[in-house]
C-alpha cells in the first residue's frame, strides 16, 4: 500500500486544492463536446506536468538520501534502512520537510513530502521480492506509472481517484563528479487513505482479503475496461473482511431544505414532500416505493458502515487482482492504488533457453582446416563461414530444441551457424561479464582457445517476480478486446490464482499469442515505421532526443542523453567520437532551453575530441564550431560568431566544396550575424550566394531553399522593406507548402513572419487572421504547450496592443508566460521577452509599480542569459529606469 492517511485538517480552515485535488477535479469534469473533452485532456496532461516539475526537487534528496544510507549501512551500521535514510534525507538542502514512513510491504523505501501533498518510492529491493535486482524494482515501477498513467485518460476509471504519479531517474555522483548510480524515485499525490479505508484488495500479501459489494460495480466496471477476468486467489489465511454499507433514513427535519418562499413550500407540497408532513405521500413516496432510493429533501440519509471478517466472500467476485487496493474516504471518493498489477502479465517471460530463443555467434576467422580440433588443439572454424581470413563472423542463429546446459546449446549454436563440421565439441568456458552479470539476462561461452564465442540468453537468471515486472503496457487490453479473445487474470500466473483445469492460465498464453502473433506485431511494425518516417522527414530518424527536444519535452531528452553519455563514457571512453555526439546534442537542449553558457561549455569539449580524434578539418569538427557561433550570436558576441563562423565556411569550402548546400548554410549563418549588426546589404550579398548554390544544388522546391528566402526576408523587414519580404515570404510559404505541407512547424513559422510583416505596416486585423491559422497549425502539429505555440501568441499579443486591447493583450501574455515557464524554464530569454512585453502593457495602463517589477525581473535575466551588453539587455533597463522615474514622481502618463 503506497500511501498512508492524513491527519483531518483544522476545523474552519479550508485545505488548498493539491495537483491531485485539481487532477481528480478535472477526471470527474463532465464534458458535452468532443473540443471540451480534448481540452479537458490537455488540462489534465499540464496537471502532470507540473506535478512532475514539483516532486524533482525532492526526488533528487530522497535519492542521495537512500543512496548515503546505504553506504552507511555497508559500513556496519547496525540501524534499519529505514532509519538511516530518515536521518540522511534530512541533513540534505530541500530534504528536512520530508518524512521516511513504513507501509506495505512491496514498493522499497517510502517517504511523504506533506509541503506539496507527494509520495514517493525508490524503486529499490529492500524486502528480497525480486532478489537484490533493482532493475526488476524499475520495472515494477516503469509499469506502476504507465498503467496510471493510462487510467488517468480511461472511461473504465471514471468513478475512481486515481493518483497523480511522476517517475525521476536521479544519477548520485561522487566528488569527483563520476556516476555511481542511478535511482529511480517515483512520486505520487497523497491521498488520506490507511487501513481503516480499506475496501476491496490486500495490503497485507495476501493475507486477508477485504469484498465490499458496494463497490463491486466501480471494480467491475474498471475489470471490463481493462479486460480483466476475476481473480481465484484465495487469501493464505482464509480469511474474508466484508465490508458492507446500510443506508439509515433520518427524522424528517422541516429545516433540512432551504426555505426559498411560498412557491418552494408549495411545490414540495405537491410532490408529496410538504414541509410539515409526517411522511412523503404522492409522487414522492411512490418513486421511493417503485426504486428503493429517498427523494424526499427533508429526510436526511447516510451510509452505515460495518466489517466483517468470514471464511468465505459472502458471493462477493474478486473481480481485481489480489493485492490491487479501493479505499473508500468519508466523503464518497474512491480511491485506486498498486495499479502496475492491473497490467496483463507476459507469460512468455522466464521461459528455457532452449526452443524459440536465438544465439549471437562469433568467431575468427582462422582458415584451419575443416574438423572438430585443429592440429595445436585450437577450434576448427569452416573456411567456408568467411570470404576472407581476415574478417571475423558475426551471426544470428535459432537455438534448436534439445538442448539445456550451456555448453550444449553453444554447440548446438555454433553447428547452426557453419562453424563447426566434426562430430567432436570444443570445450567451452564461461565468460565472466562483471557486476551486469546478476541481471543481464545472457551468458557468453568461449571455446578454450577463444576462436569462438556464443551469447545465449538466460531468460530466468533475468527475470524476478514475474507477475510484477514481465507485464504487457495497459493499451495491450484494447487488442485483446479488438481480437475477441477471453478476459484474462493476471493473478493466474501465481500458484494460488490457477483453477484445477489450467483453464485460467491458458487464457493468459492465450492473449499473449494474440499480443506476439503476427498480425499485432506486424501493425505495430507498421505504427513503428510511420513514426520513424516522420522522424526522417524533420532529419532526426535515429534520435529518439532530439525528437523528444523537437516535441519541446527537453527535460526528457536531457534525461535521455545524460544516461546515454554515461553508458557511453564507461563502454566507449570520453575521448570517442559517439562521446562526443552525445555531448553536442545536449549542447542543443541547452540552446533551445535559453542555457548559452552551459551548452558552449559542452560545444566546447565536444570540439576538443573531435579536434584529438578526428582533426580540425573533419566536418563534424567545423559543425560544433557552427553551433557555438549560433550560441554566441544568440548572447549578442557576433564578432566572435563571425570569426567562428568564417574558420567554418573555409573547412567546408576545402572539405565538402564551395557548391555544398552545408557551405551555403554557413553563408546563411553569417548574414544572421551581419544582420544583428545592422549590415544588412552585406548579409543580403551572403543569402543570394547561398540561394544561388542551393538553387543549384537542390533545386528551388527544397525546404532548405525556402529556409534562405526565410532569412533574405528577415534581412528586407530589418531594412523596412516590408513589401518586398512579404513577396520573399509568400513565395517561402508556397515551397514549404510543396514540400512539407500545411500542416508541418515550418509552414506555420512562415504565416508567423508574414503577420510580422502586417503588424509593422500597420495591418492589425490582417496580421490577426494569419496568426488564427498559424495557432491552430501548431495546436495540431506541436501541441499547446510547445514553445513555438507561445512565440504565436505573443505575436497576436502585439497585435492586440497594437490596436489599444491591453487586457486582451495581458491575457495572451500570461498564457505566454506560462507555456515558456513550464517548456524552457523561467530563467530563457523568451520568457524575459514576456516579461518585458507584459510590463509595456502595464505602463500603458498606467500601472507603473506593477511594470516595475515585471522589469527588475526582466532584466535579471537578460543579464544572466544573454550578458549586460547585449541589446535585449540594455533595452530592458532603459525602460526599466523610465519606469523607476515615473514611479518616483508619481506621474501616470502613458510611455511614449
Amino acid at each position: 500500500m503506497p500511501h498512508c492517511a492524513e491527519g483531518p485538517a483544522a476545523a474552519g480552515a479550508p485545505r488548498p486544492e493539491t495537483l491531485g485535488d485539481k487532477a481528480a477535479r478535472l477526471r470527474s469534469k463532465p464534458t458535452l463536446t468532443a473540443h471540451s473533452h480534448l481540452e479537458r485532456l490537455e488540462e489534465l496532461a499540464r496537471v502532470r506536468r507540473a506535478f512532475q516539475r514539483v516532486t524533482e526537487g525532492a526526488a533528487d534528496a530522497i535519492a542521495r538520501g537512500f543512496h548515503d544510507a546505504k553506504q552507511r549501512k555497508r559500513s556496519g551500521d547496525a540501524r534499519t534502512i529505514l532509519h538511516l535514510t530518515l536521518e540522511c534525507v534530512g541533513r540534505l538542502g530541500g530534504g528536512k520537510a520530508l518524512q521516511v514512513v513504513k507501509a506495505g510491504i512491496a514498493g522499497g523505501v517510502k517517504v511523504a513530502d506533506p509541503s506539496t501533498g507527494a509520495f514517493f518510492k525508490i524503486a529499490e529491493d529492500t524486502v528480497g521480492i525480486y532478489k537484490g535486482s533493482s532493475v526488476m524494482a524499475d520495472k515494477a515501477a516503469k509499469h506502476e506509472l504507465a498503467m496510471l498513467t493510462h487510467l488517468h485518460e480511461a472511461d473504465a476509471a471514471r468513478l475512481l481517484t486515481v493518483p497523480l504519479a511522476s517517475c525521476v531517474d536521479v544519477t548520485v555522483r561522487d566528488a569527483a563528479g563520476r556516476p555511481e548510480r542511478v535511482y529511480r524515485v517515483q512520486g505520487f499525490s497523497r491521498h488520506a487513505v490507511g487501513c481503516d479505508t480499506l475496501r476491496v484488495g490486500s495490503s497485507d500479501g495476501g493475507k486477508t482479503t477485504h469484498v465490499c459489494a458496494a463497490l463491486d460495480d466501480v471494480a467491475e466496471e474498471l475489470a471490463a475496461g481493462l479486460h480483466l477476468a476475476p481473480s481465484l486467489k484465495a487469501p493464505s489465511s482464509g480469511l474474508f473482511t466484508r465490508h458492507e454499507y446500510r443506508r439509515v433514513r433520518g427524522v424528517r427535519d422541516p429545516d433540512g431544505f432551504p426555505r426559498m418562499g411560498p412557491a418552494t413550500d408549495a411545490l414540495l407540497e405537491s410532490v408529496g414532500a410538504g414541509r410539515h408532513a409526517a411522511e412523503s405521500s404522492g409522487v414522492c413516496a411512490a418513486v421511493e416505493a417503485e426504486h428503493g432510493v429517498v427523494l424526499d429533501p427533508l429526510r436526511p440519509v447516510h451510509a452505515e458502515h460495518s466489517a466483517t471478517v468470514a471464511r468465505d466472500a459472502g458471493g462477493v467476485p474478486c473481480r481485481l487482482p489480489f493485492d490491487v487496493e479501493l479505499h473508500a474516504l468519508p466523503w464518497g471518493e474512491v480511491v485506486l492504488l498498486d495499479t502496475h498489477r492491473l497490467c496483463i502479465p507476459d507469460v512468455t517471460g522466464g521461459g528455457a533457453a532452449a526452443g524459440g530463443q536465438v544465439a549471437v555467434v562469433w568467431a575468427a576467422a582462422l582458415g584451419t582446416p575443416s574438423g572438430a580440433d585443429g592440429e595445436d588443439g585450437r577450434t576448427a572454424v569452416d573456411a567456408s563461414a568467411s570470404s576472407s581470413s581476415s574478417s571475423p563472423v558475426l551471426r544470428v542463429v535459432g537455438l534448436p530444441e534439445g538442448g539445456s546446459a550451456d555448453a550444449a546449446l553453444a554447440t548446438l549454436a555454433a553447428r547452426e551457424a557453419g562453424l563447426l563440421t566434426g562430430g567432436t565439441a570444443p570445450a567451452w568456458i564461461e565468460v565472466e561479464l562483471g557486476p551486469l552479470a546478476s541481471c543481464c539476462g545472457v551468458a557468453v561461452m568461449q571455446s578454450s582457445d577463444g576462436a569462438i564465442r556464443v551469447l545465449l540468453p538466460r531468460p530466468g537468471q533475468f527475470w524476478r517476480a514475474v507477475h510484477l515486472t514481465a507485464l504487457f503496457r495497459p493499451e495491450a487490453a484494447a487488442v485483446l478486446q479488438e481480437a475477441g479473445a477471453e478476459p484474462v487474470s493476471p493473478d493466474a500466473v501465481m500458484a494460488g490464482g490457477r483453477d484445477a483445469a489450467g483453464l485460467a492460465k491458458g487464457r493468459l498464453v492465450a492473449a499473449g499469442g494474440v499480443l506476439l502473433g503476427t498480425d499485432n506485431v506486424g501493425r505495430a511494425a507498421d505504427a513503428v515505421q510511420e513514426h520513424l518516417v516522420a522522424c526522417w522527414r524533420s532529419g532526426q530518424g535515429d534520435d529518439v532526443a532530439s525528437c523528444r527536444m523537437e516535441r519541446g519535452e527537453y527535460d526528457a531528452a536531457l534525461g535521455l542523453l545524460e544516461r546515454c553519455r554515461d553508458v557511453q563514457a564507461s563502454s566507449l571512453g570520453e575521448e570517442h567520437p559517439s562521446y562526443a555526439q552525445t555531448l553536442y546534442t545536449m549542447a542543443q537542449c541547452w540552446i533551445d532551453t535559453g542555457k548559452y553558457d552551459a551548452a558552449l561549455d559542452l560545444l566546447e569539449r565536444c570540439r576538443g575530441i573531435y579536434a584529438s580524434s578526428l582533426g580540425e578539418e573533419h566536418p563534424s569538427f567545423a559543425s560544433t564550431s557552427y553551433t557555438m557561433a549560433q550560441c554566441l550570436r544568440a548572447r549578442g558576441k557576433c564578432d566572435a560568431a563571425l570569426t567562428l563562423l568564417e574558420r567554418c565556411r573555409d573547412i567546408y569550402a576545402s572539405s565538402l566544396g564551395e557548391e555544398h548546400p552545408t557551405f551555403a548554410g554557413t553563408l546563411s549563418a553569417m548574414a544572421l550575424c551581419l544582420n544583428e549588426k545592422g549590415m544588412y546589404d552585406a548579409a543580403l550579398d551572403l543569402l543570394e550566394r547561398c540561394k544561388d548554390i542551393q538553387a543549384s544544388s537542390l533545386g528551388e522546391e527544397h525546404p532548405a531553399f525556402a529556409d534562405t528566402l526565410y532569412a533574405l526576408a528577415q534581412s528586407r523587414m530589418a531594412k523596412g522593406e516590408y513589401g518586398v519580404a512579404r513577396k520573399v515570404l509568400e513565395q517561402c510559404r508556397d515551397i514549404r507548402a510543396s514540400s512539407l505541407g500545411e500542416e508541418h512547424p515550418s509552414f506555420s513559422r512562415t504565416l508567423a513572419m508574414m503577420s510580422q510583416c502586417r503588424l509593422a505596416q500597420g495591418e492589425h486585423d490582417a496580421a490577426l487572421e494569419v496568426l488564427v491559422r498559424c495557432k491552430e497549425i501548431q495546436a495540431l502539429s506541436l501541441g499547446k504547450e510547445h514553445p513555438s505555440f507561445a512565440n504565436t501568441l505573443y505575436t497576436m499579443a502585439q497585435c492586440r496592443m497594437a490596436k489599444g486591447e491591453h487586457d486582451a493583450a495581458l491575457d495572451l501574455l500570461g498564457r505566454c508566460r506560462d507555456i515558456y515557464a513550464s517548456s524552457v524554464g523561467e530563467e530563457h530569454p523568451s520568457f524575459a521577452n514576456t516579461l518585458f512585453t507584459t510590463a509595456q502593457c502595464r505602463m500603458h495602463k498606467g500601472e507603473y509599480v506593477a511594470a516595475l517589477d515585471l522589469l527588475t525581473r526582466c532584466s535579471v535575466i537578460f543579464a544572466k542569459s544573454l550578458g549586460e551588453l547585449h541589446p535585449h539587455s540594455q533595452q530592458s533597463q532603459r525602460l526599466l529606469d523610465r519606469c523607476q522615474r515615473k514611479v518616483e514622481t508619481g506621474v501616470r502618463s502613458l510611455p511614449s
